[in-house]
C-alpha cells in the first residue's frame, strides 16, 4: 500500500470559521485498484503559516506512511515516520519493456547486433532472455558473474548465442547497443538506450499511458508514472507488467 498526500493551500477566513474550514479539509479515503490492494488517499489543509499539519496521517495509513506519493507540489518536509516514495523495480521493467519494443519495431537495423547491459549486481537474469531472439550476440557487465552462471548456459544451449560476461562497463563500448537500467539522467528519465552504429546516440523513454482502469484512479496533480510505480510495487498489480514508454527520445 502507498498513500497520495494533497496538501491544500491556507485559505483566510474568520476565526469562527477556521475550525470548520480545517476539518472539512482534512480527510483520508481507501481506493480499490482492480487486481491489487488498495491505496489511500490523503488531504490536509496548510496553516497561515504554509505547513500543514500531518501529525494524524501515520496512524491511520499505518506502513503506508514510508510510501507517501504527492499530489501536486508539497513545500514542506514531511515529519517522520512519513517519507516519500522513491520507485525502484518498475522503472526498470518499463524500461526493459521499452528497450525491448524499440529492438523488434528496428528489427532489419538491429537483428546482427551485439547488445550490451549494464548490470552491476546481477538481477535482470530473467529480463535478459527476453533479447535472445532480437540480437546476434549478447555482452553483460556484472560484478556478480556467479548469477548468470545458469542463464548462461542455458541461452547457449537452446538458442547457441554466447553471453560474454565483462569486468568493466568499458568492455561494453564495442556494442551497437548498450542499455543501462539503472542510470537516472539529469531530467529524471529512468535508463538510457545508446545505440553506438554509425556515432552515438542516446536515447531516453518519455510518456506512459495507464489503461483506462488505472488512469481513472489517478488523482489529478499525481504523476503517471509514479502512480504506476507504486500500485506495480506497493500493490502488486501486476496487470502493469508489460507496459512501455510511449517513445524513446535523443538526449
Amino acid at each position: 500500500m502507498f498513500c497520495v498526500l494533497e496538501i491544500k493551500p491556507y485559505i483566510a477566513l474568520p476565526r469562527f470559521r477556521r475550525r470548520f474550514s480545517k476539518n472539512a479539509q482534512t480527510s483520508i479515503e481507501k481506493v480499490a485498484v482492480r487486481g491489487g490492494a488498495f491505496f489511500y488517499k490523503a488531504t490536509a489543509q496548510a496553516e497561515k503559516n504554509g505547513y500543514a499539519d500531518l501529525s494524524f496521517l501515520p496512524f491511520y495509513i499505518g506502513a503506508a506512511a514510508q510510501r507517501i506519493l504527492p499530489c501536486g507540489e508539497i513545500r514542506q518536509d514531511l515529519p517522520a515516520p512519513l517519507r516519500l516514495y522513491s520507485p525502484r523495480i518498475f522503472p526498470t521493467v518499463l524500461f526493459l519493456n521499452s528497450a525491448r519494443a524499440f529492438l523488434q519495431k528496428n528489427r532489419v537495423l538491429f537483428q546482427n547486433c551485439t547488445l550490451g547491459i549494464i548490470d552491476p549486481n546481477g538481477t535482470l537474469q530473467t529480463a535478459v532472455c527476453d533479447f535472445v531472439p532480437l540480437i546476434k550476440s549478447m555482452r553483460i557487465f556484472c560484478e556478480n558473474k556467479a548469477s548468470y552462471d545458469t542463464v548462461q548456459s542455458e541461452i547457449l544451449s537452446s538458442n547457441g548465442l554466447s553471453v560474454i560476461l565483462c569486468d568493466t562497463p568499458e568492455a561494453l563500448t564495442g556494442c551497437d547497443v548498450l542499455l543501462s537500467p539503472y542510470t537516472v539522467t539529469a531530467d529524471g528519465q529512468f535508463g538510457t538506450l545508446t545505440v553506438l552504429r554509425g556515432g552515438k546516440t542516446v536515447l531516453a523513454g518519455e510518456g506512459i499511458a495507464l489503461p483506462p482502469e488505472y488512469e481513472s484512479r489517478r488523482p489529478a496533480g499525481t504523476d503517471p508514472l509514479l502512480f504506476a510505480s507504486a500500485l506495480y510495487a506497493c500493490c502488486n498489480v501486476l496487470a502493469l507488467r508489460n507496459l512501455q514508454y510511449e517513445k524513446f527520445t535523443s538526449l
